[in-house]
């Protein structure tokens, strides 16, 4: 199956988790660079694509799926994201 490299040249607002979920606590992040991974499980017909919000979450993420038999990631590709609490409630 094909690896993917881990781009050093994505952007993101957050570089840890820790920082990602402080801003959540706040209730409202502005509209900030995130990167989206869209993968499937082999053997399945869909495909699921979501966003990597923090720089931690997103090597994480790609160094699971490279080492997964089980996942094949189609597309990275940067995007933009914004949170507002008031959304969920």
């Amino acid at each position: 199956m094909k690896k993917v490299e881990i781009n050093p040249d994505f952007k993101f607002e957050f570089e840890t988790e820790k920082e990602l979920f402080s801003a959540q606590m706040s209730g409202y992040i502005d509209v900030c660079d995130v990167v989206r991974v869209c993968y499937r499980y082999v053997g399945s017909k869909g495909s699921i694509d979501r966003p990597l919000k923090s720089r931690e979450d997103y090597i994480n993420t790609i160094e699971l799926y490279n080492n997964s038999e089980d996942i094949e990631i189609l597309e990275v590709y940067q995007d933009k994201w914004c949170y507002d609490r008031n959304d969920y409630l």
